[in-house]
């Protein structure tokens, strides 16, 4: 099969994506870019990474079609929020879409995943969530630009 999958991760210098299930730094640029980059695309996420967003701002994100994967939850009832409890349906369904965490789902849709668009926080967090090491033998760097404190840099598949 062929997808069109992109990741988008911010990390710290030990890839650290997460602490106490929260994001443990505040980043307006990031989620600036995040937000141009993603709006009104397709977004696949853990039920973790979904409850993070709900506790955060109180509802899924507008304007993105939320595909939620879960081994445990039953049912959703959110708009533009569908849930799904197998990984095969899901990439059935959706062969295009952004993979938005947590560190399972990083891990389980790395190998179909084309492009990964990084924020490289030069900092170490102490966290207890992690994105996957990639393997630097199928990935190169295709773009990078330093910000103060971090850097934003674009993964793309040999």
């Amino acid at each position: 099969m062929n997808f069109n999958y992109k990741a988008m991760v911010a990390y710290d210098k030990k890839k650290g994506i997460a602490k106490n299930m929260t994001i443990p730094w505040h980043l307006p640029e990031d989620l600036k870019r995040l937000k141009e980059m993603t709006t009104g695309d397709t977004l696949i996420m853990g039920s973790k990474t979904f409850q993070t967003i709900i506790d955060e701002i109180g509802k899924p994100l507008p304007r993105n079609l939320n595909l939620v994967l879960s081994k445990n939850l039953k049912e959703l009832n959110y708009p533009k929020t569908i849930l799904f409890n197998d990984v095969e349906k899901l990439k059935e369904e959706y062969k295009s879409a952004w993979i938005f965490g947590g560190s399972y789902i990083y891990d389980l849709f790395l190998p179909f995943t084309k492009e990964i668009y990084a924020t490289e926080i030069d900092a170490d967090y102490n966290c207890d969530t992690f994105f996957p090491q990639i393997n630097p033998e199928e990935w190169i760097i295709k773009d990078s630009e330093q910000k103060e404190g971090f850097k934003f840099v674009l993964y793309c598949r040999k």
